[in-house]
């Protein structure tokens, strides 16, 4: 998508030049990779960020238009980088960005350079009753609530701190077992989790419970 900035509507038919008057743009848009009609995304919290390739300086930040659309105002001939810069934990695609090469390639702006939102992360923490940190090396998975098919898995890390991604818009049950055992004997606790449009930063630590076994002596 290139865009002359004297209006977000008109394509310019000039080609950039070096310390030319003219501004043109580079851009494209922003969209779920895969289709979540129920996720609607805020594109106030994402921005497009223009770096120097050769002295990775940040030359310039746009704001993402209400409908994904973005556009890059670029005054020079150059090598660049476009990058989308997200809240914590969203993953997207490129992740690099884009190269944009002016001086070899003067019409690299005339196509358009789209982002996919992939998923966000879970952040959360498991702790032992009675503490305020729990066990590294716990299994926690996310599994749909209706089939129990399993959707994405990871451990806990020191303390107990976990993530779990890149997670899709929708319902999830998470399960704390013991290593890598996902039988109900070994759940240690499960919570119902719904991700909407943005990364889970759970607010209260995830408890386990506490088994108790009996053994019978003779």
């Amino acid at each position: 998508m290139v865009i002359l900035f004297v209006s977000l509507f008109f394509f310019p038919t000039t080609i950039l030049t070096q310390h030319s008057d003219t501004v043109v743009g580079c851009g494209g848009f922003i969209r779920w990779k895969e289709a979540h009609p129920d996720s609607v995304l805020d594109f106030r919290k994402l921005k497009i960020s223009l770096f120097s390739e050769t002295t990775s300086t940040l030359k310039d930040v746009t704001d993402v238009l209400p409908n994904g659309a973005y556009s890059v105002p670029l005054y020079d001939e150059g090598v660049y980088r476009i990058r989308l810069t997200t809240p914590k934990g969203w993953h997207i695609e490129p992740s690099d960005g884009y190269v944009l090469d002016l001086e070899k390639d003067p019409r690299a702006c005339f196509k358009d350079f789209d982002f996919s939102i992939v998923g966000f992360s879970i952040f959360g923490q498991v702790t032992t009753s009675g503490m305020k940190t729990g066990p590294p090396g716990l299994s926690v998975r996310l599994t749909d609530p209706t089939s129990h098919k399993p959707m994405l898995h990871n451990f806990t890390q020191d303390q107990g701190h976990f993530m779990i991604s890149p997670v899709t818009p929708g319902n999830y049950l998470l399960t704390v077992s013991n290593q890598d055992r996902s039988d109900k004997d070994h759940t240690r606790a499960s919570i119902n989790i719904k991700v909407q449009s943005d990364s889970i930063n759970l607010p209260e630590p995830i408890i386990l419970l506490v088994r108790i076994y009996f053994y019978r002596t003779m």
